[in-house]
């Protein structure tokens, strides 16, 4: 860009017709002109920039260009590219079946593709703090999974192991509803119970849910 722009002594300007066709002089100011474009890449940037939350079910790195592939919280598949440096934590991933969250550039088309990654972390956790529009005393926190469910294919499983709850559907937004629903059953149920019915676990439980929702 500096080899297009005038020297600073020299002053240069563009001219355009308008739709009047009048004459309309632009000055090629070179601070003005590299204000505008960078503001122009940065705006590029932000429009491209995409977030990608998932689990990785395939890698390709016998190529010149290495991608992978995220199974996505929304049951769709995106493709990434794979920079060397990052190998070895996609295939610990891979390997582990980590949710994970990929930040980066890219395009979205009928699935998302990151063309650069800015960084990939794991996202195995869900802070539920509201069922509904009930804003809970205590926020939970549930593990996000991706696997096979009662032998059947692989579903999103929402689940919290002291509580003994559990929600699972074929999107990590449908199997967290479906765990809300059951943890305000779970709620519903116990607070009817006595104690003196109850074993020592499932008090634990009946204290947790009444003081998440009370």
């Amino acid at each position: 860009m500096n080899e297009l722009l005038p020297g600073d002594k020299i002053q240069e300007s563009i001219i355009f017709q308008d739709s009047a066709g009048q004459a309309v002089a632009i000055e090629m100011n070179k601070k003005i002109l590299k204000d505008r474009v960078s503001d122009g890449l940065k705006e590029e940037i932000e429009t491209d920039r995409l977030e990608v939350e998932g689990v990785i079910v395939r890698l390709k790195d016998d190529s010149p260009d290495p991608v992978f592939w995220i199974k996505t919280f929304d049951n769709r598949l995106s493709k990434i590219s794979l920079p060397r440096e990052r190998r070895t934590k996609v295939i610990r991933f891979l390997t582990e079946r980590v949710p994970v969250k990929v930040f980066g550039v890219g395009t979205k088309k009928k699935y998302a593709e990151v063309i650069e990654i800015d960084g990939i972390e794991e996202n195995a956790e869900l802070i539920i703090d509201h069922i509904g529009e009930n804003l809970l005393k205590e926020p939970i926190r549930a593990e996000v999974s991706f696997e096979k469910y009662d032998d059947k294919d692989d579903f999103w499983v929402v689940s919290n192991e002291e509580l003994g709850v559990v929600g699972v559907d074929d999107t990590v937004e449908k199997a967290r509803k479906v765990f809300e629903e059951d943890l305000y059953e779970y709620f519903l149920f116990y607070r009817k119970v006595p104690d003196n019915e109850l074993s020592e676990r499932t008090l634990k439980i009946k204290e947790k849910l009444i003081k998440i929702f009370s």
